[in-house]
């Protein structure tokens, strides 16, 4: 086993067959010229090899690399060329090319370290290995190699490293059907065959990663809405990237090869010509924006320039006239929302999710009796009477979840004074771009007045519909004291009747019965009369009555039912200003209420006033008048 950079020094070998090679060994006398015709026709192969490539187009190379091998291979009598790449920091070796003897057993595309750590260690460090003997030659460390190699039958092998950039480039040879050696003059000129493959498949490399720049950069020129510009060092203008010549004042081909100056108005110029000497001075990226005439209608952009490491200025325009515009209409859209919120007589606030008060304006803070900063300092829910927190905050929810937009409730709050403010409040939930809650925007009309006009109007409906009702039972009562009248008219006829016929010489006792009639069928007759006039909203008449007389005349009322009950009364009554100015029908109607007491109620009341003596030891009852009414 050999494994070294190739030398110079060495015979010289005649690629071929072991049987030319016997040949030439059996005619020693022929040996040098059998040398020059061997190196000549290897210099022809090289050479002939080495112009194909410098003149393949790329499209070409892949399939000038297969045929190739295949005429190296049979140029020099192996059975196996590979092409292997390898990264100098990865370590596994991949396939790219090979030709092979059908008889060649099938191989593996990639090669790990981890497979082979001996050999690609040796490539990787740029060594040539050279195998003859394969059990021979190969170090005690490279078992997994020589068992791989033994098992595929490879009986020489010989591996070229060539590095490029950050890529290895390896050419493996490998004889299964006989040994062979591997003479210094022939690996060096496999040397020079395996620089031209690998110089080839780095050119192509180059080519393509170009070419798959080139194509990414136009498809991001084609996709670049902007217009680039590359001016040399005195402002020509000697390149141009224009999708669309919308925004040109001129065409490329007529502005290319001109200075800003022969091409932007004066002034547009002057700009660009300080913004161009200040890049070129301080090599970093400056903005301009301006506004420019273009066919009849105003149109901002921006630029940026840059210097190139040549000294050429890249200008990138961009039309930011939309842009402009969106940004003017939004600008008036806001200047309108902050006129209408400050100066609306309505009460306005804007709200976070948490329920802080962000802006209020005058009118809230008016109706709520605080300043603007005393509001901004509380919360809302503080604001609001707490049975109607629960509703509000319903609603709340719902929004920020998505299920409503927007909602629309009477609340009451809180006046700074203690006292209620009836408001119909409408609200609505503000959502970002990305549809994210933001805040509410809350407006707060004032509608206590109509509030109280309703109140006053439900009252109004009630008492109507009571006033009906009194009206209703006003006529049935009315209808009834005209029935009632009759019998009790009658019967106080009969009873005047029955005391003024003295000829029928009837017993005292029936006289006195015939005046209770009398009596109780005139208070009776009194009775419906006043309510009557209580119906019909007249005011009762007030007359001169003598208390003494009225008590004793509602206690001879009550005799009866007071001797039912067993109770006996003791009038104490004055003896002077005794008259007072009332309705005698009313005063006999609250005597008739207070005076029938039972037993159990009078006991219970003369409890209260202190024991009175009475006959048999019977409770009685103490009726007194003063002056100014009962007591």
């Amino acid at each position: 086993m050999k494994s070294a950079q190739p030398s110079e020094a060495g015979p010289e070998h005649t690629p071929g067959n072991g049987k030319a090679a016997k040949a030439r060994s059996a005619a020693r006398g022929v040996q040098p010229d059998a040398n020059i015709a061997g190196r000549l026709r290897f210099e022809s192969f090289l050479l002939e090899l080495s112009a194909f490539f410098a003149k393949a187009p790329p499209d070409c190379v892949e399939r000038g690399l297969d045929q190739w091998l295949e005429k190296l291979a049979r140029f020099i009598g192996v059975d196996r060329i590979s092409l292997w790449e390898c990264d100098i920091a990865g370590g596994q070796l991949h396939l790219r090319h090979a030709y092979s003897v059908p008889e060649f057993p099938k191989v593996s595309t990639t090669v790990a370290t981890a497979t082979f750590p001996w050999l690609i260690d040796e490539f990787r460090r740029g060594r040539i290995v050279r195998c003859e003997r394969i059990r021979e030659d190969m170090p005690a460390g490279a078992t997994a190699e020589r068992d791989y190699l033994a098992r595929l039958g490879v009986k020489s092998a010989l591996g070229i490293p060539v590095e490029a950039g950050a890529t290895i480039y390896v050419v493996t040879f490998m004889c299964i059907r006989g040994q062979r050696k591997w003479p210094e003059n022939l690996v060096r000129r496999l040397h020079l065959v395996a620089e031209i493959f690998a110089s080839a498949l780095g050119r192509l490399r180059a080519e393509r990663s170009l070419s798959l720049s080139e194509s990414r950069t136009r498809a991001i020129l084609r996709a670049f809405p902007d217009l680039i510009f590359v001016l040399d060092r005195d402002g020509v203008f000697i390149e141009s990237h224009c999708e669309s010549y919308n925004d040109l004042l001129m065409s490329p081909e007529e502005f290319t090869g001109r200075t800003m100056e022969d091409v932007l108005p004066a002034e547009m110029a002057r700009l660009f010509r300080a913004a161009f000497e200040r890049a070129a001075r301080t090599r970093d990226v400056v903005e301009l924006d301006y506004v420019l005439p273009v066919k009849g209608e105003q149109r901002y952009f921006e630029a940026r320039l840059v210097q190139r490491d040549d000294g050429a200025m890249v200008t990138v325009v961009r039309n930011v006239s939309e842009r402009h515009r969106a940004a003017s209409k939004l600008r008036d859209s806001e200047q309108q929302f902050r006129v209408a919120f400050t100066h609306s007589a309505i009460g306005m606030a804007l709200v976070s999710l948490e329920g802080d008060l962000r802006q209020v304006n005058g009118a809230l803070c008016q109706m709520l009796g605080y300043r603007e900063a005393e509001l901004l300092s509380m919360k809302l829910p503080l604001l609001t009477v707490p049975e109607d927190l629960a509703l509000d905050l319903a609603y709340v929810r719902r929004a920020i979840a998505g299920e409503i937009s927007h909602y629309e409730i009477e609340r009451r709050y809180l006046h700074k004074d203690g006292r209620i403010v009836w408001a119909l409040l409408t609200t609505a939930l503000v959502r970002d771009a990305a549809d994210k809650p933001l805040y509410f925007v809350s407006q707060v009309h004032d509608i206590s007045e109509r509030r109280r006009a309703q109140i006053d109007i439900e009252r109004a409906r009630l008492e109507l519909a009571h006033m009906s009702r009194v009206s209703l039972v006003g006529q049935l009562t009315a209808s009834l004291a005209h029935e009632l009248m009759q019998p009790i008219t009658a019967i106080t006829i009969n009873a005047a009747a029955g005391v003024q016929a003295g000829e029928l010489e009837a017993a005292p006792e029936t006289q006195a019965l015939f005046q209770d009639i009398y009596d109780s069928g005139r208070r009776a007759g009194n009775v419906v009369k006043n309510v009557m006039g209580m119906l019909k909203k007249e005011n009762p008449p007030h007359t001169k009555v003598d208390l003494n007389g009225l008590i004793q005349e509602m206690v001879h009322v009550m005799r009866s039912d007071l001797l039912g009950h067993h109770v006996y009364l003791t009038m104490n009554l004055a003896s002077a200003n005794t008259e007072i100015n009332g309705n005698p029908v009313e005063l006999q109607q609250v005597l008739l209420n207070l005076m029938p007491i039972p037993p159990e109620v009078a006991s219970s009341h003369l409890r209260s006033i202190g024991p009175l003596a009475g006959t048999h030891g019977v409770p009685c009852a103490l009726i007194t008048s003063q002056p100014f009414g009962l007591v």
